[in-house]
């Protein structure tokens, strides 16, 4: 399970704000696919949603260029 805040929320539409670049809008029911595009020394992982970039903490282990399935669940 990949765990993060997010940001905002608005009518069930889940908003990453990140700090560079555009929003990543996400929506409870929602699959998305992701590739990782890097794994960091301290375990997370740079994912690719949408083109967009995010770093997320995961208790999965994950290595470069995995391709992955994710589904948005409801807070």
């Amino acid at each position: 399970m990949i765990n993060f805040k997010p940001m905002q929320m608005q009518n069930e539409v889940i908003t990453i704000l990140k700090n560079l670049g555009s929003s990543i809008s996400l929506k409870a029911g929602e699959n998305v696919n992701a590739e990782v595009v890097d794994v960091l020394p301290s375990g997370a992982a740079v994912l690719r949603i949408k083109n967009g970039y995010i770093t997320v903490n995961t208790e999965i282990p994950l290595s470069k260029d995995n391709q992955l399935l994710l589904k948005v669940l409801p807070p």
